[in-house]
């Protein structure tokens, strides 16, 4: 039996390749991904989802939510000098 999991991520390259090994691991069945601000605004995020997704093209389609624009606790940083503009290199 897979386990249900929920992947909440800022949509860089790494996690789109964390994406990308869920989707694929026989163990895992994504059933939603929620994305935050991060290593990108979160629109870019959002749009970053979008993407993984229009190529991963799973057979049952998870929920996707928006979550947090921006940090709980301290200063809004991006990491767009290592993830890219697009946050996806």
């Amino acid at each position: 039996m897979k386990k249900k999991i929920i992947v909440d991520c800022d949509v860089g390259v790494d996690d789109a390749l964390a994406l990308i090994l869920a989707f694929h691991s026989p163990e895992l069945e994504v059933m939603a991904i929620t994305g935050v601000n991060g290593n990108v605004p979160l629109e870019k995020v959002m749009k970053n989802i979008k993407k993984v997704l229009s190529l991963l093209r799973p057979p049952h389609r998870p929920i996707v939510a928006q979550g947090a624009d921006r940090p709980l606790k301290g200063d809004l940083v991006h990491a767009q000098s290592v993830h890219g503009e697009d946050g996806l290199g």
